[in-house]
């Protein structure tokens, strides 16, 4: 009883919320605050902790890590970021109209292949492979369950 109650309140807190998306303006924000904490850590460590322990790093070495470090994160939010921008492209919505090639002849029933996939499929002609489709490619018009229905390209 008590246990549902935390996770309830927990529930209700934005920050424990799985879909709650940061709006981009904040994402800035918190991405330099990230790779400051990280450039943050390595500096503690190299001049507090190796002195500890006996061994001394020149002023250019460190300097040299930093700078990697900020190459590192320059390129890790550019590639971040180009990819939350990305709209994803899965999901059923996103098939609608491509190509695919037919792993084993519609008959009118078979299997194709669409990108990486593969999908039962019927032809919407209900023809098998003549002379003229002898490429194997067809396109998807539809769906039914996990049944592609597609035609002739």
């Amino acid at each position: 009883m008590i246990y549902s109650g935390i996770k309830r309140r927990a529930e209700n807190r934005s920050y424990f919320r799985v879909n709650s998306k940061m709006e981009p303006g904040r994402r800035r924000p918190t991405t330099i605050l990230a790779l400051l904490a990280d450039e943050i850590a390595v500096a503690v460590f190299v001049l507090w902790v190796l002195p500890m322990l006996g061994v001394e790093l020149p002023i250019w070495a460190l300097i040299g890590i930093m700078a990697g470090l900020v190459a590192r994160g320059i390129v890790t939010c550019r590639l971040g970021s180009r990819a939350l921008r990305k709209k994803p492209t899965s999901g059923f919505e996103d098939m609608v109209g491509s190509k695919g090639k037919v792993v084993e002849p519609l008959t009118p029933q078979g299997l194709i292949k669409v990108g990486n996939e593969i999908w039962q499929a019927e032809s919407i002609d209900h023809s098998t492979e003549t002379s003229g489709h002898m490429r194997g490619e067809v396109i998807v018009v539809g769906r039914k369950g996990l049944t592609l229905f597609v035609r002739w390209a």
